[in-house]
């Protein structure tokens, strides 16, 4: 893989390159991708995260209006 390539070569890209068989310019390419598609997947699960938590606050919200209406109708005249 591109990660193991570079780790292999130490960082260095023209190595890196080589040892995967293509131009360097190929191996940026293939590096641009990769941050692509992690940035990618890190905004889905931001969303997930954040959908996640406006969910929940809404059960609270509901759960707080509903406990909020039975204590007034209890404690009514």
């Amino acid at each position: 893989s591109v990660e193991q390539a570079i780790a292999h070569s130490g960082g260095n890209l023209t190595r890196a390159a080589a040892l995967l068989g293509i131009t360097r310019q190929s191996l940026y390419r293939r590096m641009e991708k990769l941050i692509d598609v992690r940035e990618t997947a890190a905004e889905i699960l931001f969303a997930q995260q954040v959908n996640a938590v406006c969910d929940a606050a809404d059960r609270f919200h509901h759960t707080a209006v509903e406990h909020n209406q039975q204590y007034d109708g209890e404690h009514t005249g």
